[in-house]
């Protein structure tokens, strides 16, 4: 198929084109500058014989190069191909009988070819592939068919048919049927015309479409003609009106060229875009058509026509009826028209508001992530800062104990040296820790075991059992509550945070005489508040917050780092809880804090 795609074109448009308005102009010349008379008849039937073998051999051309589109687009150019063959055969047969043999055509057996092919072309055209329509377009497109169908019936028979048969009156009965005969089939071929016109066509550009409408109306225009000067005896055979068949028929052959060089050939059939061509002028036709026989229905009121004025009633009635159906199937298809774009227009509107929904989440997303991340590089910030200066003093200590060793070493003072040394190894003991509590502190967050729904009271235990010696050693009484719910946690922090206070609470417990701990819980507005309360120095609330600082203390002579409280509270953030302090100087303290609950339901 690539390979037959790829070949030359055969036959030029723009070569057939020039053809055929050299032939025009010659038939033209031909009608008017020779008078009538035997030579003109003879130079036009031979013409037009001429004519009708060029535009066979366009539709042929069409019908072969059409076969990328498919076998429907082939085979309705291959139905024209054989409609204009026979129309050639009917002429060549008439130029016989005319020019060679010297007698009347009509009646011949031409005319039974000239009639054949009128049905065969309305076949060709109706085969011309067309897009499926739903079925109020269908019911739309009949409608509008049947109003222009009727009217030009109206037309014809009023002005054609019925004279024809008036005037015919005593001939046989073969000519009369012969001289009906042409207006029906142009009647046929009109409304193949319509169909075409109304259909919305595929796999055909719109230039053959466009010479196919063009030729075919030329045709039927001049055959109407014909019919008409023949009942007024006005014909003349070889005359200017016989170039209109000419000219019909030459628009058939360009149309069959323009499809067969209308084809891509740099592309393969799988690659080929189906074309689809729909018409808008057409549906003025139905209106036209209406006033055309309205028009002539209040013409024949006045002026006697050779059909009766009931028989014209009944036709316009017949029109307006369609028409009132027509407006129906239009109001019904306009209200359903319009409910979806109501229905549209509503969902729009509420797309809308959940686009507006959702801008305005996202904004406050933006503004919440904004803000965390300016508040966490300003901790970030300050956790640089407060690094550098607590691990630089460590440093400033080793630095000075080894000018101090020198010197020790110099003098031999070996007390002295162990003293140094005892002193730099303790400076290097506190930035050790330093460093393995900022790196802790670090994790958090970022390094976590999977949440599990834990008993609280479990990891309250377990962080008594961890801490135990020390508070047996300092005498510290301890109290638990009971009742404990279940929290959804990773339980290694949680327990890390439990000693973390209790620690803190033992560090802080001052001179009392009856040191005690208490860990409990209790009810807030609904909400369940974990507590660890000791009754130490307690805290003033200028420094409830600071407390939570990295390497923040109390007492700066206390033993620690000042980095617990720090990882506590980060630990409890990171499970979307909140801690806080309650406490006053001298009246003990409480750590405050929330954490998720387990949906145990």
């Amino acid at each position: 198929m690539t390979d037959y795609l790829s070949r030359k074109e055969i036959i030029s448009f723009r070569s057939a084109l020039i053809l055929a308005v050299c032939i025009t102009l010659g038939s033209i010349a031909t009608s008017v500058l020779m008078g009538s008379g035997e030579l003109r008849t003879s130079i036009n039937d031979a013409t037009s014989v001429f004519v009708d073998l060029l535009a066979a051999l366009g539709l042929l051309y069409a019908a072969q190069r059409s076969a990328i589109y498919g076998r429907h687009v082939r085979l309705a150019w291959t139905v024209l191909f054989l409609g204009a063959q026979i129309y050639t055969i009917g002429d060549i047969i008439w130029t016989v009988t005319e020019v060679g043999l010297h007698q009347s055509p009509f009646p011949s057996i031409s005319d039974g070819l000239f009639l054949a092919f009128y049905p065969i072309i309305a076949i060709g055209i109706l085969l011309l592939p067309k897009e499926p329509l739903s079925s109020d377009e269908r019911i739309k497109i009949l409608l509008d068919m049947g109003i222009v169908v009727i009217a030009s019936a109206i037309l014809i028979s009023v002005l054609l048919i019925a004279p024809t048969i008036e005037s015919n009156t005593g001939a046989d009965a073969y000519t009369l049927a012969l001289s009906v005969a042409y207006p029906a089939m142009d009647m046929l071929l009109l409304f193949a015309l319509i169909e075409l016109l109304f259909r919305r066509i595929k796999s055909i550009p719109v230039g053959p479409i466009s010479l196919l409408v063009i030729g075919t109306t030329v045709m039927i225009g001049t055959d109407l003609t014909f019919f008409g000067q023949s009942l007024q005896k006005t014909y003349n055979s070889g005359g200017l009106l016989d170039t209109g068949w000419i000219v019909a028929y030459l628009l058939f052959g360009l149309a069959g060229v323009l499809q067969a060089n209308s084809l891509n050939r740099e592309s393969s059939s799988k690659d080929l875009e189906l074309n689809y061509i729909q018409l808008t002028w057409p549906k003025y036709l139905p209106y036209i058509g209406a006033g055309a026989a309205y028009i002539l229905l209040m013409w024949s009121y006045n002026h006697p026509l050779p059909v009766s004025f009931s028989y014209l009633s009944l036709g316009v009635g017949c029109i307006i009826g369609l028409i009132l159906i027509r407006q129906i199937v239009a109001s019904k298809e306009n209200e359903s028209l319009y409910n979806n774009s109501r229905r549209a227009e509503q969902e729009v509107r509420r797309l809308n508001e959940e686009l507006k929904v959702a801008r305005d989440e996202l904004e406050l997303k933006v503004k919440d992530r904004t803000a965390e991340l300016e508040a966490r590089n300003a901790e970030m910030e300050r956790f640089v800062y407060t690094v550098s200066h607590e691990l630089r003093t460590p440093l400033v200590s080793i630095s000075g104990l080894l000018g101090l060793l020198k010197q020790d070493v110099e003098k031999g003072d070996l007390e002295r040296m162990t003293t140094d040394y005892q002193m730099a190894d303790y400076a290097l003991s506190k930035m050790d820790q330093l460093l393995r509590e900022t790196l802790e502190l670090s994790r958090i967050g970022r390094i976590a075991n999977p949440a599990e729904n834990v008993p609280f009271g479990e990891m309250v235990k377990e962080a008594l059992d961890l801490t135990t010696d020390k508070l047996k050693s300092r005498l510290i009484e301890v109290s638990v509550a009971d009742e404990w719910p279940i929290v959804q946690v990773d339980r290694t922090r949680l327990v890390e945070v439990l000693v973390n206070l209790v620690e803190n609470s033992m560090k802080y417990m001052g001179d009392q005489a009856h040191p005690k701990i208490e860990i409990g819980q209790r009810n807030d507005g609904g909400q369940t508040v974990f507590f660890v309360r000791d009754n130490g120095v307690g805290i003033d609330p200028s420094q409830h917050q600071k407390v939570f600082g990295l390497f923040y203390r109390l007492d700066p002579k206390s033993e620690g780092t000042g980095v617990g409280l720090t990882v506590v509270k980060r630990i409890i953030e990171v499970h979307g809880g909140r801690i806080w302090i309650e406490s006053e100087l001298g009246q003990g303290c409480t750590v405050c804090f929330t954490l998720p609950l387990a949906n145990v339901g």
